[in-house]
């Protein structure tokens, strides 16, 4: 599977008027299928067994944040090595998710994360097995 990362903003609301805050940041991608993140909450979320190496080795490296990202019907992110990705097999809002902990399981992971804050996707980026 390869890796997916995102590039988002954020949108703030101000006295009726939308504005964007750019952050020069990007951030692998938690794909999600019917998941509900909430602000301010903890969540466990089910990932593959790469993608747990892929974030616990982020975290090790000091850098405990990325963004959860639902994907839309008919998207498999399992098979992301065979068909196109682009920013049409997600949809354009996300959160931002602090990473606490991944716990290994004997065919996935257990993502622990905290729920920061919605965040806008600019575009996403697929590499082949790499980590930035």
């Amino acid at each position: 599977m390869p890796i997916i990362y995102a590039v988002h903003h954020n949108k703030n609301t101000r006295e009726n008027k939308m504005e964007s805050t750019y952050m020069n940041s990007e951030f692998v991608v938690i794909p999600l299928t019917q998941t509900v993140l909430f602000p301010e909450s903890e969540a466990k979320i089910r990932v593959s067994k790469k993608l747990g190496n892929i974030l616990k080795y982020q975290m090790d490296q000091g850098n405990n944040r990325a963004i959860a990202l639902s994907v839309k019907e008919g998207f498999n992110p399992n098979h992301a090595d065979t068909v196109p990705v682009d920013t049409a097999n997600f949809f354009p809002v996300g959160t931002l998710v602090q990473l606490n902990a991944c716990t290994p399981r004997p065919d996935h992971d257990i993502l622990i994360v905290r729920v920061n804050t919605r965040v806008s996707i600019e575009s996403i980026r697929v590499t082949k097995n790499k980590v930035l």
